[in-house]
């Protein structure tokens, strides 16, 4: 015998319909709770709003300067991590940058040195300090010898009355230098044409079209031709300390010795210099997530050691000019945690920007659970106890008709077969079969009474009911 015709395969084979039957019948009472969890998830989506925007313009400086490159690798990390597109935009430096950022124009910018008008905006926020820059002065040597000057320079004084590359309108270097001429009571009214980019004042240097050139930026930046050209020297502040004290967010710092080229001992000595921090900056409506990749990244770009810090010195969490935003507080305090290092970013970020109204959803939801099971239970014996209504129906019309002394039963005993044939169809999980077979057992009895009053037409009628299967 086919092994589907066994008996125990029939009932193994019923058992799992049921199973089926009841996980569906618990889905469908279950909708309108799911349906009701859906929407307000997707409420809260749409209030919290966890996914960033997905184009940033970062305000840089000119192009082929410190901020620019730097900015190149933020677009290569997030871009490479996130579906975000990243824009890096040319602007003046420092000063620039900060009214692109208040103008709405940038989403996020790198700052240096920033004069005092430029520090008081609440609505800018830091995201901690990047990197050290030191203020490059470069001179020409041959100059300061026809001018009758050492060629070692360490005064800003002994400058007064030089052609002076200063910078772009708008760059960190340009006002901090602008800065200390006051401190030195040396007017300086710049040029248009000793307002270059780094690079280009670099090569004018190099050129002798321009006598003295300031910039700030890394070491990286440098022309090493400035280093090793005789007839150009890079500026020793021997007042580095005194710059230190007198002005705001500036670092006396020291080139090492041979720091440059040590096959060469470039520098000859320990050149005393200043500089300045850059730190990354953003308005005050930046996304969180977007906030929180961007110091992702500067956590992988930046530490490494340069001629002016030490590997691992930064990034730090200090406000430098802006005070720090909430979401930078909160990542330097915690760093890299373990979810961000092994979960893609765009699930940690919707975990930690949705777990409070997850949470709250839940506990609005297990309440509203327990109405489930009741549910569950109603539309099971619904289904079973509507077919009571057509049984009584039929009982009353026996009644009725053994009172008026009918004997036509043949109408009743086909629509008792109709509801047989309807109940036999039902399916319902084991726990609620008792109630299946008080039903079937109900309209064997109701048959029964139909046989009984038929008998006096000697037309018996037999169910078959009792032994339907289950």
């Amino acid at each position: 015998m086919p092994t589907s015709h066994h008996p125990r395969s029939r009932m193994q084979q019923s058992r799992w319909q049921l199973a089926l039957a009841g996980a569906r019948d618990l889905v469908i009472n279950s909708l309108p709770l799911i349906l009701v969890g859906a929407v307000l998830v997707a409420l809260a989506y749409y209030v919290i709003d966890p996914a960033p925007p997905p184009v940033v313009t970062i305000s840089t400086s000119p192009k082929d300067s410190t901020y620019w490159k730097v900015c190149q690798k933020y677009k290569a990390f997030v871009e490479k991590h996130h579906d975000i597109q990243v824009t890096c935009q040319e602007s003046g430096g420092s000063v620039d940058n900060v009214r692109q950022l208040l103008g709405h124009q940038a989403t996020a910018a790198f700052v240096g040195y920033l004069p005092e008008s430029e520090r008081l905006h609440p609505d800018i926020k830091s995201l901690g300090l990047l990197f050290r820059q030191p203020l490059w002065i470069f001179y020409r040597r041959d100059v300061a010898r026809q001018k009758g000057l050492p060629q070692d320079l360490t005064r800003l004084t002994q400058l007064q009355g030089w052609q002076i590359n200063v910078g772009k309108e708008g760059s960190g270097g340009r006002a901090l230098f602008l800065e200390m001429l006051k401190l030195n009571d040396i007017a300086l009214t710049p040029t248009p044409e000793n307002q270059r980019s780094p690079t280009e004042a670099m090569q004018a240097l190099i050129d002798k079209t321009v006598e003295t050139i300031v910039f700030e930026g890394v070491s990286d930046m440098v022309n090493p031709a400035l280093f090793h050209d005789p007839n150009i020297g890079l500026m020793e502040l021997k007042h580095a300390m005194a710059y230190d004290q007198l002005l705001p967010n500036i670092d006396a710092i020291t080139l090492p010795m041979g720091a440059v080229d040590q096959s060469a001992t470039i520098p000859a000595q320990d050149t005393h210099m200043i500089g300045t921090q850059a730190s990354l900056v953003v308005h005050a409506s930046a996304h969180p997530a977007l906030q929180s990749l961007l110091m992702m990244a500067a956590r992988e770009i930046h530490g490494e050691a340069s001629w002016v810090q030490n590997e691992g010195e930064f990034p730090i969490g200090k406000p430098g000019w802006f005070a720090l935003s909430t979401e930078a507080e909160r990542f330097h305090r915690q760093g890299f945690t373990l979810k961000e290092r092994k979960l893609p970013f765009w699930l940690v970020n919707f975990f930690e920007r949705m777990w409070m109204a997850l949470v709250t959803i839940l506990a609005l939801m297990v309440p509203l659970s327990r109405i489930v099971p009741t549910l569950y239970t109603f539309r099971i014996r619904s289904g079973i106890f509507q077919w009571y209504a057509a049984l009584r129906e039929i009982e009353d019309e026996l009644v009725q008709r053994s009172r008026d002394g009918e004997i036509a039963w043949t109408d009743l005993r086909q629509r008792l077969r109709e509801i047989e044939d309807q109940v036999r169809r039902i399916q319902v999980p084991l726990s609620h079969a008792h109630d299946l077979y008080a039903l079937r057992s109900h309209i064997t009895l109701v048959g029964q009474r139909i046989d009984s009053a038929a008998t006096s037409d000697h037309r018996p009628f037999m169910l078959s009911t009792m032994n339907a299967p289950l």
